[in-house]
């Protein structure tokens, strides 16, 4: 039975104070009683040698997971990090590290006395594990389509798509959070089901909240945007456009994943300003303090593939919501003012700083409720039980 099941979770990113959909369902089954283990992206040991930032800020007890047991987070839920010795290429050296990383979970696995656990499988590299770990059931949970991201090599989208196949294969179910990978893969998978993005409601309604430091010199009106900064997400051209054709400041508070050109350039310009990634508690302090929550995403079909948690919390919020028009949140589109062009979404601000709104605030907070995240947490475990054997 799915009630008393244990869960491995493997993630693209770490436990820690940025949370994406993996974090927040980890935690959400574990307040169910269901046993979870965190699986972070393995620490690359090359790149924290070479002191790369996004290896060198993980916690030092992750270091150590080498030998040490799985860390504790929450009741119910513990955190390990598998070591990556080797750089993936060669493919020798991709075996050696993918032998590692299954040894790795299969200790942790043994450890916590999981027996035959649910895999919830968020990287498509990490197909082997439904190979090589005994398990009860497979889910390949897909919330990005990469094979389009603009800024990969064309080797590591050939990868991808390679990988993605061989997940897709072991899977017994496959869970899409839009629309736009539904259709891709419904024909792939006999068990493929919508499954998008949530929010948990009661973190963002509300009215006031102390101010921010990082804020008290940000003039007013505010266009605000929390989440990754990514060259493969957001529209630099856009959000210059904004800057020189408006007057509105725009806040960007989220982890900097830009290459260098493109944030020297964001930086540059007038009433632009970026904010280091905040912890979870502390998002909603911003976001109540800005006049309107903006996408200003570039307009592909990697950003078409998406389901911007963002959207959600940002209805949650009850503030006027401005966006460039994407396929992955037309689900929304009676709450968020969409826009084609830049013209248009300079427009869609202005009208909505003078009030001319595409919903009322309640009907925005009232549309985030029926997406909570324990309500797809249950509707996720439904689907589980269906298809245990």
């Amino acid at each position: 039975m799915a009630d008393s099941m244990d869960i491995i979770i493997v993630a693209r990113d770490t436990w820690g104070d940025v949370w994406r959909r993996r974090q927040f369902l980890a935690e959400e089954f574990a307040a169910r009683g269901l046993r979870v283990l965190f699986v972070e992206a393995a620490l690359s040991w090359p790149r924290l040698l070479a002191g790369s930032p996004d290896m060198a800020t993980r916690p030092r007890d992750r270091r150590r997971q080498v030998t040490a047991p799985p860390i504790q987070a929450r009741d119910n839920l513990w955190v390990t990090a598998p070591p990556k010795p080797l750089p993936n290429h060669p493919e020798s050296f991709a075996r050696i590290n993918r032998i590692l990383f299954t040894a790795h979970v299969r200790r942790c696995a043994r450890i916590l006395k999981f027996d035959k656990p649910l895999l919830w499988l968020t990287p498509e590299y990490a197909w082997f594990l439904a190979r090589d770990i005994p398990h009860s059931l497979v889910v390949y949970d897909i919330t990005d389509d990469w094979v389009h991201a603009a800024s990969l090599p064309e080797r590591e989208a050939r990868e991808i798509r390679d990988n993605d196949r061989r997940m897709t294969a072991a899977a017994d179910i496959v869970f899409t959070v839009s629309h736009d990978l539904y259709k891709k893969k419904k024909d792939a998978h006999t068990n493929t089901i919508y499954m998008p993005n949530g929010v948990r409601p009661h973190l963002y309604e509300i009215n006031s909240a102390p101010m921010p430091l990082e804020l008290e010199s940000v003039q007013h009106p505010v266009a605000g945007y929390t989440g990754s900064l990514h060259t493969d997400r957001i529209d630099p051209g856009l959000i210059a456009h904004v800057s020189r054709n408006s007057n509105f400041s725009q806040v960007f508070v989220g982890p900097d994943m830009l290459d260098a050109t493109t944030r020297q350039k964001l930086k540059s310009l007038e009433r632009v300003f970026l904010i280091p990634p905040q912890p979870l508690e502390r998002l909603p302090h911003f976001t109540c303090h800005f006049d309107i929550c903006h996408i200003p995403h570039v307009q592909n079909d990697f950003t078409n593939s998406l389901d911007p948690i963002k959207a959600y919390e940002y209805l949650a919020t009850g503030r006027p919501i401005v966006s460039v028009t994407l396929r992955g949140l037309a689900h929304l589109a009676d709450f968020i003012d969409m826009a084609d062009d830049y013209e248009s979404y300079v427009d869609a601000l202005n009208r909505n700083a003078n009030g001319v709104e595409k919903s009322t605030m309640e009907q925005r907070r009232a549309e985030a409720r029926t997406h909570s995240w324990s309500a797809r947490a249950d509707s996720i475990l439904k689907c589980v039980r269906d298809a245990m054997p």
